[in-house]
Parts: structure tokens; sequence; C-alpha cells
């Protein structure tokens, strides 16, 4: 059965061999392309735009606020270091 397989594909490249070889020699014609000339595009011309002038806003003018004065506050006396502190704790 191997030896059908390896004479058949034998036979199947010797003929593919011949019909190469036997193939006659085509000659293609060389085609040119044809030169197409492309028409001018200019662009058009745009005018130049200027941007509007802003007028320029001042802020209102603020009117300076003085913080009113604080008394100033005094500790109340402590009386003599000797003394008892309400805790009972003593020193």
């Amino acid at each position: 059965m191997l030896r059908i397989a390896v004479l058949t594909l034998a036979l199947s490249g010797a003929i593919a061999l011949q019909e190469g070889f036997l193939a006659p020699d085509l000659k293609v014609p060389e085609v040119k392309v044809p030169e197409v000339k492309k028409p001018e595009v200019k662009a058009p011309k745009v005018p130049e735009v200027k941007a509007p002038k802003v007028p320029e806003v001042k802020a209102p003018k603020v009117p300076e606020v003085k913080a009113p004065k604080v008394p100033e506050a005094k500790a109340p006396k402590v009386p003599g270091e000797g003394a008892k502190s309400p805790r009972g704790e003593g020193t």
C-alpha cells in the first residue's frame, strides 16, 4: 500500500515538472498609463478678522470698614495663694 502511494506521488511530481517545461512562453505587452493633467486649484482668500475690543471694567470701590474697638477684659483677682480651691483640693 505504501509503495503505491510513493509511486503515485513520484509520477504526479514528474508530470507537474513536464507541464512546467512544456508550457509555451507568453509575452505580455507592456501597457502605458496615459498621463492625466490635474487642474490647478487655488484656495479662496480669507479676509483677516480682528477681535472686537473689550471695554475695560473697573471694580467698584468698597468703603473701608473699621472694626469696632473691643474693651479689654481684666481677669478677676484670685484670693490669696494659700486658699483652698472649690473642689476641695488643697495646695
